[in-house]
C-alpha cells in the first residue's frame, strides 16, 4: 500500500512538475531573445551576436527568430559601411567641408555604444585624415593666393598671406 501512496505522489508530482519545468525552460528561451533585442536597441551588436551564437546552439529549432535579428544587425552594419564611405568620398572631394565631416564623423561615434577596435581605430584614421586634408587644403589655398598676389607684383601683401 505504501508503494502505491508513492507511486501514485511520483505521478502527481511527475505531471504538475514536469509540464511547469517545460514552460520554464520556454520562458528562458524567450528571455534570451528579449535580452538580445534589448542588447540590438542599446546599439551592442557585438555582444547580442554573441549571445545569438549561444541561443541558435541551444535552440536550433527557433533559427528563423535569431536569423531576424541577426538580419537586423547587418543591416545596421550596412548603414554604417554606407556611412564610413559617404566620409571617406567627403574627405576626398571636399576636405574643407569639415561641418559635413565632423557631423558624419559624430554619427559613426554614436552609431554603436560599445564599438569594436577596428571601429575605434577607423573614427580615430577618418579624423586625422580630415584634419590632415583640412590643413593641405589652406596651405594649398594660401599658397595660391600668394602666387596670385606675387604675380600681380603685391610682393608684400604675397608675404603677409604666406604669413597666416
Amino acid at each position: 500500500m505504501m508503494k502505491f501512496r508513492q507511486k501514485i505522489l511520483f505521478l502527481t508530482l511527475f505531471f504538475f512538475l514536469f509540464p511547469a519545468f517545460l514552460s520554464a525552460k520556454k520562458s528562458k528561451s524567450d528571455l534570451k531573445l528579449s535580452e538580445i533585442d534589448w542588447l540590438i536597441k542599446r546599439t551592442e551588436y557585438d555582444k547580442a551576436l554573441n549571445l545569438l551564437n549561444f541561443y541558435m546552439m541551444d535552440n536550433p529549432d527557433n533559427f528563423d527568430n535569431a536569423q531576424l535579428r541577426i538580419k537586423k544587425i547587418m543591416n545596421a552594419r550596412q548603414q554604417y559601411a554606407v556611412l564610413a564611405d559617404r566620409l571617406i568620398q567627403l574627405i576626398k572631394t571636399e576636405p574643407e567641408n569639415n561641418k559635413a565631416i565632423y557631423e558624419i564623423t559624430a554619427q559613426l561615434e554614436k552609431f554603436e555604444r560599445h564599438p569594436s577596435s577596428q571601429n575605434l581605430q577607423f573614427i580615430a584614421d577618418v579624423k586625422k585624415s580630415a584634419q590632415f586634408n583640412y590643413f593641405r587644403y589652406l596651405f594649398v589655398q594660401i599658397q595660391s593666393e600668394a602666387a596670385d598676389l606675387a604675380e600681380q607684383g603685391e610682393y608684400l601683401a604675397a608675404m603677409h598671406k604666406l604669413k597666416e
